[in-house]
């Protein structure tokens, strides 16, 4: 999962600025459940429905990386 902003950034150390404290995150959590949006904020335990990915931002650097956008276009084609 990429973060909108950081799919946007103009470094690979700007992307991890924004990356790093999600992965932590996810990587800690005591549910170990799909990211959510339904937390509790004093300890990081899922409190309702989970899986309900959003998964639009993986698609966010194509709009900067021509190259890209090209590389998979092409593969869409075949």
């Amino acid at each position: 999962m990429v973060s909108a902003p950081a799919a946007l950034t103009e470094s690979r150390a700007e992307f991890e600025t924004f990356i790093r404290p999600l992965h932590a995150f996810v990587n800690h959590s005591p549910n170990r459940a799909p990211l959510t949006d339904w937390l509790s904020t004093t300890d990081a335990r899922q409190i309702g429905f989970q899986a309900r990915p959003v998964v639009g931002g993986v698609y966010l650097p194509l709009l900067r990386d021509v190259a890209l956008w090209r590389k998979w276009a092409l593969r869409a084609k075949e």
